[in-house]
């Protein structure tokens, strides 16, 4: 099998700490023995205001936001962990990425996330010729959308499941709960009246139709396991 590159956003690099949906398939890539990690300068940043966001939510508490942290630079300092910087003309370079794809339906990221698909261009031009795979990964969906179209790197959703079902490779929407209709009584006629209308989950396998009624990782059905084999 090819060794793959795997280029990390915040988002997948903070859930390396703390447990939440996409956090088994995180720890598969970290496992893989055929890889090599990478992050922007920038992700560093980013990846402090992740946890610290998580901590803001009570996702994880204060001291285990400091425990993440000094993991994350120990990561760094071990080189389990390979830290990228941009090259001088990088601003530019990032401004064709947004000019290319933010306009485009469901594909248009954030600024600073045009520094993530430039990487990973320059990595998969770094190792051509080589037997080497650059996947990107992230839970960005419209980043992870526009990254369907690059020609020299891969793209991995991190939240991708199998509903607990295995029929189908899902990209879930995350929180989504299905709900039913609500309904109160009418003061002056005694009808019920429809309050609220029903909300269907999108998180439903298009094959036997298994459903994710409430998309959190307390209760997850998946049983999802990456083939490493897609990328070899």
């Amino acid at each position: 099998m090819s060794e793959i590159a795997f280029l990390l956003d915040a988002s997948a690099l903070a859930r390396i700490f703390y447990d939440d949906i996409g956090k088994t398939n995180l720890d598969n890539i970290l496992n893989y023995p055929d890889s090599i990690l990478y992050t922007p300068e920038i992700g560093i940043i980013e990846t402090v205001s992740a946890l610290l966001a998580a901590c803001n939510s009570k996702d994880i508490s204060l001291k285990e936001y400091t425990l993440a942290v000094s993991a994350h630079y120990n990561m760094i300092e071990k080189e389990e962990l390979n830290v990228l910087s941009l090259t001088d003309d990088y601003v530019q370079d990032c401004i064709s990425i947004l000019e290319q794809y933010k306009t485009k339906p469901e594909k248009g990221f954030n600024g600073m996330d045009a520094i993530y698909i430039l990487l990973s261009r320059m990595i998969a031009h770094t190792v051509s010729g080589a037997n080497v795979t650059v996947v990107f990964v992230t839970s960005d969906t419209k980043l992870y959308n526009a990254c369907q179209e690059e020609p020299s790197f891969k793209t991995f959703h991190f939240w991708t499941c199998d509903l607990g079902c295995g029929h189908i490779e899902h990209i879930p929407k995350k929180f989504a709960k299905e709900k039913p209709a609500r309904y109160a009584k009418c003061n002056n006629c005694g009808a019920q009246v429809l309050v609220e209308e029903a909300h269907e989950s999108p998180n439903f396998c298009t094959i036997c139709g298994k459903l994710c009624p409430d998309c959190s990782i307390d209760v997850c059905p998946s049983t999802y396991s990456i083939d490493f084999r897609r990328w070899s």
